[in-house]
């Protein structure tokens, strides 16, 4: 029997514990192996724990495979020894570890020692490099070499009963590194970068590995001629401190052949005193030999491969911070050639006599990887001048057999039960600039394509994938197989073997090792039989804990689709799971409904622990990424990007539920198509969101007229937002492409927004936050002559209209051509009624681009108060230039109209009776309806008994100096109030305020600047809010209220035929509001997802805190304190400039994270 991996590396470990327990069973047994490790015993004492120490039962095991392998047992009876061998191990390791955690002194022994946490270490460190040095000298040092393996001198030191040793350390994350960044572990073994880079200790320690290899090697000074061909200058101190040159002479012959191939290393001294980057050189040589392979032994074969003359003198430096450098012609007389193209490698390849194979992997259950022949290379590739150290190796006559053993019955009904077998060749590289990768893969991954089929089998593909990390290496060989079951297809992706090795305290001591069964990572089923066709795929990324998977099935006229995710860890790794999943059944023929709309399909969204991702969504809507999300064409050919998509657009997150139904639809014979979603998340802060996609084809054989749009949208109630997003994409009218974006927003909180843009904003306007960049609407008419192409935009918000075109018209043959341009932008304001105009038209007459005549006229027009024109005009021809400057003013600076006087207005307002309402405090829901009865129409106001009377108004706001009104100035300053109210003769000295949203370029002055900059409107006090006391509820002796009793009558049910009538039944106040908040209508609609009375908000939104800041060097100004909306900062800063004018130029409104 030949033992598995994991079987030789238990053996291996049991033998080095048979190792410490002679040890320790031995005279002063203790004492010699603490002293091995460092430590010295108090006095007097022998033992500190170690005695108990007891793996005699691990002894007999390992003992016992001994005899089992050189007495010729049986494989059954070797199976069953390694097994026990195995699961004795890991109780030895245990009880090693319980020794330890028992080991006492007195006195601070214990403390000063830390023999405690470094004992395992240790030992661990001490029986893998003894181990190692033996078995595999030249392992050892190659680790050593990387500084995975150190042997340090520790000189004696009492005072922490330290005795002078010899200590050994293994540094396991070092191993890590060794496969993921080799170079990087090298770079800080010998302080690549740094000053204190170690050139010399690296030659020197390279060259005793060499040596441990067997390969002859030389050392000698390096020659100064060679040190300043490289160096470009003189290098005086080349003499007295000549640089250390290695050459490892691979193949060399007699002195009468002159044959001699090998490499030659040196260190680089840095380019200046002081600098970091000291670096090192490598040389490949061949002289005397036309031959570049040569057999160094009966398996091992030297060869070189290189496209560049190898005797000519070739040096390939490496300096840090500069770029890898490869210099030729050292050798010649034609001078150092600075920059080729080539490669040069040195290959040893490893083939065991003929007949025999390498057993790379052994599994359990009987799979096993091997090798015809080994190669591994070493050297660098240089394109256009640039080179790149390289590192290779290749398996060839690779041989894998599978065997179905660990496997489910499911797997097992597809597998031969004996397994199979599969034969390749695989490469390995890994370079400076690349990384790590297979040979024909970008990565650490390959699929090799195979045509094999094993008693009904069909393996389509061999994956092998290397995964190195510091953590440990993973090793995959699986297939993509598939197999036949009548009318069912089935196909399973990356079915295997595994092999992982971490690097961390495990079943093998310092590392832990598993080699399993892999299963497949995806399972595909298809069907074709009689009225039922279609398949799916099902995938588990066990790494991501996630399940993905999509379904196309049709059954008669209806095609079902779906796909969805499923994780089970929620983000950070917390427990718990979430899931999306899409569904949709599409009919043919499609449902006729009135008005030639047809229903072509239907299906939901369903999301548990998932939210929307707006920013997500946004980004695919413009980048034209959202067609085929909702009915997918092919949703198992597409199923990656789909599912990507998905996990996208829908994100886990904790407490979030989401579901809505989808929907396509048609019109006119499917001259126009349409596809939309209408998604609902919850729990509060509610969010509705609209997706989907419109095309229209016209006429519909052969379009003229194609259109594509796609939209999306929603409400969001915790933003306080409103928006709605399309773009026009991939559409054309005949050959002709047009395109163009809309957006929408609209926000009800302090610092409100709206705007409406399509094809976006005039230049002159500042876009809301958050607003998105829009492409023009535009069309563009090409042919052989002429090229027009055509824009426009029109905007609007809540003060503003906005609208603009330009129009370019190139035309011409040959190299020359016509150029002209005609176009506008028009800014119209409501309050105050203004507007700006601006043109732009030319011509020009152009040499390819190159202008040789133009003329062009740029203009701006504002007004009515005042108006104001502005310009040039210009003619360019060869080599002079004319151009006329305008700018003219006329018309009056102050308002035409009469400014009606605010206080009548507001009284006005105050008096009617719709500037009363009802508000309820927060927290508290509906009691009662209220409805006004005819005769209490202009007398009473019905309250809700929970709710506070709300005073209102929305003339002007209150408390704030205003200077302007009605669009037009005051003339003064102008600040009204609500104070001294009084209710059933209280006076109320300070009621709550309350606030509404006004247009504050209406009520103050501002710069065409800041009124492009601040919000459209913002909120300000306009009325009272009182409760409680201030409110008669029908308890005093001046009770003014309503009293409605709430009387239920009462039947007696005294059996199924006999009623009779009870006591009238009235419900008072105080069980009025308890009832309402249990009864019926708290569960009804979206109130059963509303949280309870008092609860907190899951998600707390914060606006935007702006402050008054220096203007020169941000410090905060905290004299000047605002409301922290944008608008208030800047009005309470606009008043300290009124009193200081001084400060006018020195302070800014800026947020308050800019503010020092």
């Amino acid at each position: 029997m030949t033992a598995n991996t994991l079987d030789r590396l238990a053996y291996e470990s049991g033998r080095l514990l048979k190792f410490v327990a002679a040890i320790v069973g031995a005279d002063s047994g203790p004492r010699k192996l603490i002293g091995a490790l460092g430590w010295d015993l108090p006095p007097g004492v022998e033992d500190i724990g170690l005695a108990a120490l007891d793996i005699s039962t691990l002894v007999r095991k390992v003992e016992g495979v001994e005899e089992a392998l050189s007495s010729g047992a049986d494989d059954i009876l070797v199976a069953e020894k390694f097994t026990e061998l195995f699961v004795e191990l890991q109780n030895a390791l245990i009880h090693l570890r319980a020794t330890i955690d028992g080991f006492s002194a007195e006195g601070d022994y214990l403390d000063k020692t830390r023999i405690k946490t470094e004992f395992l270490p240790r030992l661990n460190a001490l029986l893998t490099t003894s181990r190692l040095s033996s078995a595999s000298p030249s392992a050892f040092l190659l680790l050593q070499f990387f500084g995975v393996v150190s042997i340090r001198h520790f000189p004696a030191d009492p005072s922490i009963f330290q005795v002078d040793h010899l200590r050994a350390s293994f540094d396991w994350s070092a191993l890590g590194r060794l496969f993921s960044d080799p170079v990087g572990l090298l770079e800080s073994r010998y302080g690549w970068g740094t000053v204190a880079f170690d050139g010399q200790g690296f030659v020197t320690n390279l060259s005793a590995l060499l040596e441990a290899f067997g390969e002859p090697v030389r050392l000698r000074p390096l020659p100064r001629r060679v040190e300043e061909q490289l160096a470009e200058k003189f290098v005086p101190e080349a003499d007295t401190e000549p640089a250390t040159q290695l050459i490892v002479s691979i193949v060399r012959g007699d002195a009468a052949s002159g044959l001699d191939a090998g490499i030659s290393l040196f260190p680089l001294r840095a380019t200046a005193p002081g600098a970091t980057d000291a670096g090192f050189a490598i040389c490949p040589f061949v002289h005397g030999v036309a031959e570049v392979s040569f057999p160094l032994t009966s398996q091992l074969t030297l060869e070189f491969d290189a496209t560049v003359a190898l005797d000519s003198g070739i040096a390939l430096q490496f300096r840090p911070g500069h770029p890898v450098s490869l210099k030729a012609g050292l050798l010649g007389s034609g001078g150092v050639i600075d920059s080729i193209d080539g490669r040069a490698l040195v290959r040893l390849v490893f083939a065991p006599p003929s007949g025999s194979r390498h057993t790379l992997l052994a599994f359990p259950g009987g799979g096993v990887v091997e090798a015809d022949s080994i190669a591994f290379a070493g050297g660098v590739d240089a394109y256009q001048g640039v080179p790149s150290p390289s590192f290779a190796a290749r398996i060839t006559g690779g041989r894998a057999v599978f065997a179905p053993s660990g496997a489910d019955s499911f797997v097992s009904a597809l597998v031969p039960g004996d397994g199979f077998e599969l034969k390749f060749d695989l490469g390995m590289r890994w370079s400076g600039s690349h990384g790590f990768n297979l040979e024909g893969s970008a990565s650490g991954e390959i699929d090799l394509p195979l045509v094999l089929s094993v008693a009904g089998l069909r393996i389509d593909k061999l994956h092998v994938g290397i995964t190195p990390s510091e953590a440990g290496v993973v090793f995959e060989l699986s297939v993509a197989a598939g197999a036949e079951l009548g009318p069912l297809n089935i196909t399973l992706d990356r079915l295997g073997t595994l092999a992982t090795v971490a690097f961390h305290d495990g079943n093998l001591g310092p590392i832990d090792l598993s080699l399993s069964f892999k299963p497949p990572s995806g399972v595909g089923l298809s069907l074709d039989s009689a009225g039922v066709s279609g398949g799916g795929y099902l995938s588990h990324d066990e790494a991501k804990r996630e399940y993905s998977g999509a379904l196309d099935l049709t059954v008669g006229d209806v095609a079902v689709k779906a796909y969805g995710v499923v994780q089970t860890k929620l983000p950070g790794g917390a427990p718990g799971y979430s899931f999306v999943v899409v569904l949709s059944a599409e009919f043919t023929p499609s449902i006729e409904l009135p008005f030639g709309f047809s229903l072509d399909g239907v299906g939901g969204l369903v999301g548990i622990n998932r939210t929307v991702s707006v920013e997500a969504v946004e980004s695919a809507l413009w980048g034209h990424h959202l067609d085929g999300l909702l009915f997918p064409k092919d949703p198992i050919a597409t199923a990656p990007q789909l599912l990507a998509a998905l996990d996208s657009y829908f994100p886990a997150a904790p407490g979030r539920y989401l579901f809505g139904p989808l929907a396509k639809i048609g019109w006119g014979d499917e001259i126009i198509q349409g596809e939309v979603a209408l998604l609902l998340e919850l729990p509060e802060p509610l969010r509705i969101f609209l997706l989907g996609e419109i095309q229209v084809g016209v006429p519909q054989e052969e379009p003229q007229l194609e259109l594509h749009i796609s939209f999306a949208g929603g409400l969001d109630f915790g933003k306080k937002l409103a928006f709605f997003d399309a773009t026009l994409h991939d559409s054309r009218i005949e050959a002709y492409p047009i395109c163009g974006d809309l957006a929408f927003r609209y926000g009800w909180s302090d610092d409100g927004v709206f705007a409406l843009a399509i094809g976006g904003l005039n230049p002159h306007f500042q876009a809301p936050a958050a607003f998105p960049t829009l492409k023009r609407l535009s069309i563009t008419i090409d042919s052989s002559v002429a090229q027009l192409d055509a824009r426009a935009y029109f905007a609007l918000t809540a003060n503003t209209l906005q609208f603009g075109a330009r129009v370019e018209l190139t035309a011409g043959t040959g190299s020359f051509n016509v150029h002209g341009w005609l176009g506008f932008d028009a800014l119209c304001e409501r309050h105050p009624l203004a507007f700006t105009f601006d043109l732009s038209a030319g011509v020009e007459l152009r040499h390819g681009t190159s202008v040789l005549a133009s003329v062009h006229l740029d203009g701006h027009l504002s007004g009515p108060n005042p108006w104001h024109i502005a310009g040039e005009a210009s003619l360019s021809l060869c080599f002079f230039d004319i151009t006329v400057h305008f700018d003219k003013t006329w018309g009056h600076t102050g308002g035409v109209l009469p400014v009606p006087d605010p206080l009548p207005l507001l009284l006005a307002a105050l008096a009617d009776h719709s500037s009363f309402v009802g508000v309820l405090p927060a927290g508290v829901r509906v009691v009662v309806s209220t409805m006004t009865a005819p005769l209490d129409a202009g007398q009473v106001i019905l309250l809700d008994p929970s709710s506070n009377l709300r005073i209102v108004q929305r003339v002007i706001p209150l408390g704030q100096p205003i200077t302007r009104f009605g669009g037009a100035p005051l003339g003064r300053t102008l600040q009204l109030s609500m104070e001294g109210l009084a209710t059933f003769g209280s006076v109320i000295t300070h009621p709550a305020t309350t606030t509404e949203e006004f247009a504050p370029a209406q009520f103050f002055e501002f710069s065409d600047a800041q009124k492009l900059s601040l919000p459209s409107f913002g909120r300000f006090a306009a009325g009272v809010e009182l409760g409680g006391e201030a409110i008669d509820v029908g308890r005093g002796t001046r009770s003014r209220a309503v009293i409605t009793p709430l009387v239920y009558d009462t039947t007696i049910v005294d059996s199924p035929t006999v009623k009779r009538p009870g006591l009238p039944y009235a419900l008072d106040a105080a069980m009025l509001l308890t009832m309402s908040s249990i009864g019926t209508a708290r569960g009804r609609g979206l109130d059963r997802y509303a949280p309870p009375i008092g609860a907190r908000s899951r998600m707390d939104l914060q606006p935007d805190r702006w402050v008054v800041a220096g203007a020169a060097d941000l410090k905060l100004c905290a004299a000047i304190a605002g409301d922290g909306s944008k608008l208030g900062t800047q009005l309470a800063l606009q008043r300290f400039l009124t009193e200081n004018p001084d400060q006018q130029g020195h302070l800014q409104v800026v947020l308050v994270e800019e503010a020092a």
